[in-house]
């Protein structure tokens, strides 16, 4: 339970009404083209599923649902890992698994140190984008510290929202004239940050629907990689990644 009231406070309380805009941060990193991604590790994803009923307000964050969630941080990995493979990287989705953190403590607690870094730090370049344009931003040690494999180039870290309607609150959305509302739908923000120094690389949101991802986990991929079309404007040198179909 305290490491779920913890992933409350990471991972936000805002409706999709509010909250499922497209973001970008693209680092001078990544854009000046003197950091390429080929291998990247990937961390496990942080999930937050909240049930919103006919009362819900555009900002009521609804009710936690801690069973869901942890159903679809485990359902939602392998998604995420087939789908940057399916796009040229080579991902290595056992160093840092669920399954690998479950037996090593010490890296377990790092790697949630590296989330909630990760957290704050995109809530700052939310807050500034226009400095964060030009600026470089950086977790730290906190990267350099979970000492990946050493031809890791990156790391991926994945936090999902998913609003989830009850059938009364869905009534109550489709009736006229009920005013300000928040709606159910889920969106993913996905994270590349630099193995080595700990750099942002980029940030994007993929943003679904309103489709079950708690049931149908696997409608995150097209979402997944359509996000990634403009990183691969700037990651061309990357040996056997490709631009997104869609």
């Amino acid at each position: 339970m305290k490491v779920f009231a913890i992933a409350l406070v990471i991972l936000g309380f805002v409706s999709p009404a509010a909250a499922q805009s497209a973001i970008q941060y693209d680092s001078p990193e990544l854009t000046s083209g003197k950091v390429h991604v080929k291998r990247v590790v990937l961390t496990p994803v942080s999930a937050l599923v909240s049930q919103l009923n006919w009362k819900s307000g555009v900002y009521d964050p609804g009710t936690p649902m801690e069973a869901e969630s942890q159903k679809l941080e485990k359902d939602l990995n392998p998604v995420v890992a087939a789908t940057l493979k399916s796009l040229g990287f080579t991902v290595d989705d056992a160093f840092l698994s669920p399954e690998s953190l479950a037996g090593n403590k010490d890296l377990g607690d790092k790697v949630e140190l590296v989330q909630a870094a990760f957290a704050m730090q995109k809530s700052e370049i939310e807050l500034h984008k226009k400095r964060y344009a030009t600026e470089s931003v950086s977790l730290g040690e906190t990267v350099p510290n979970l000492h990946v494999p050493d031809d890791s180039d990156a790391i991926v870290i994945v936090r999902a929202r998913d609003f989830v309607e009850t059938k009364g609150k869905k009534f109550m959305n489709s009736a006229p004239g009920y005013g300000l509302q928040s709606t159910g739908g889920w969106y993913l923000d996905i994270g590349i940050v630099d193995a080595k120094t700990g750099a942002i690389l980029y940030i994007v949101r993929a943003i679904g629907g309103n489709a079950d991802i708690v049931k149908e986990p696997e409608k995150a991929g097209p979402k997944i990689e359509k996000s990634f079309k403009n990183f691969f404007k700037y990651n061309a040198a990357s040996a056997g990644s490709h631009e997104p179909k869609s």
